[in-house]
This record gives C-alpha cells, structure tokens and sequence, in this order.
C-alpha cells in the first residue's frame, strides 16, 4: 500500500512538471474583453500545484497554476489585485464565486459558493481555501458612487447652461 503511494505522488509530480513552460506571465492567451487570457504559475520546484482560473475585475485574469498553500486572497493577489473598467466600476468585494466541482452520494456536482470579502465572517479560512479546478469569478460593482453623481451632475448643468446661452444669444 505505502508503494502505490510514493508510485502515485510520483506520478503527481511528474505531471506536475510537464508542460511548465506555458505557465509564463508573457505567454497569450485567449482574447477575453479588457485583455488577454494567459496562463500563470506560482508554486516552487517540485511543489504540489493545483489549477485554477480567475476571471472578472483583476488585472491579469487567466489559469493559474498555484501551490496548495495559496488561497484566495493571495490569488487575487497574484491576478494584480482588483481592476476599474473604463466608466470607474471597481470590483464587488462583497459577490465573488467560487465554483467548483464536489464529489456527493449521487455523483460530481457543480456547486457556487458565494463569497462577501467585505466582511470579517467571508474572511473565513474555509472559504478562502482553494481546490484543484475551481474557477473563481469577481463582478463589476455598478454601485453609484459619490464621483459618478458628481460627473453626470456636471453634465447636465453644463448641457443646461448652454442651452440657455443659446436661447438668450438668439433672442438678441
């Protein structure tokens, strides 16, 4: 028994270490909005590595071949931390989903976990912890912020101001 376990974490690593190549931060990817899709690896030599993707509002979205001791924030992280889009929407903390694929009674199932990292209790060790094959999603907020207010606010006086201006000038 304790043979076919030192064969199979052989063969892990083997696996491990092929192909290691692609995992390079210049390497393109897929062409995804915002960028490119690219593959990434952060683990030391012959380390156990799990894959995982991350996509939505990060720098550098893509797959990534991490160490087992990486979990989510330092993922995040690793993707560059959190990105604005053009119109100033910055990454909602508080919907980010974790999907992954979990072994029940009646097969594999496909399952999301729903994470707030904007307070203490999504914090939680548990939920940080990432597994081989997740995919990891962090949305846009379109909350309205203070900025946002103010700029169409702007505007509008702006497109205000000129019309009368127009309408006293035409008059005259």
């Amino acid at each position: 028994m304790h043979r076919c376990g030192v064969i199979l974490a052989g063969l892990l690593i083997g696996l491990s270490q092929v192909g290691l190549s692609q995992f390079d931060r210049s390497s393109p990817g897929a062409s995804i909005p915002g960028g490119t899709l690219s593959n990434y690896r952060f683990a030391g030599p012959n380390e156990l590595t799990i894959t995982v993707s991350i996509l939505g509002a990060v720098r550098a979205p893509g797959r990534y071949e991490i160490s087992r001791t990486i979990n989510l924030l330092d993922l995040i992280a690793l993707a560059g931390g959190w990105r604005e889009d053009i119109q100033g929407a910055t990454a909602n903390i508080s919907e980010i989903t974790v999907a992954r694929f979990v072994q029940t009674a009646s097969g594999i199932e496909r399952r999301e976990i729903i994470l707030d990292l904007s307070t203490r209790s999504g914090l939680n060790e548990k939920y940080l912890t990432l597994q081989e094959g997740d995919f990891v999603y962090i949305p846009l907020s379109r909350a309205i912020d203070v900025d946002t207010v103010l700029r169409w606010i702007t505007a509008i006086g702006v497109i205000i101001t000129t019309y009368y201006v127009i309408q006293d000038r035409s008059r005259n």
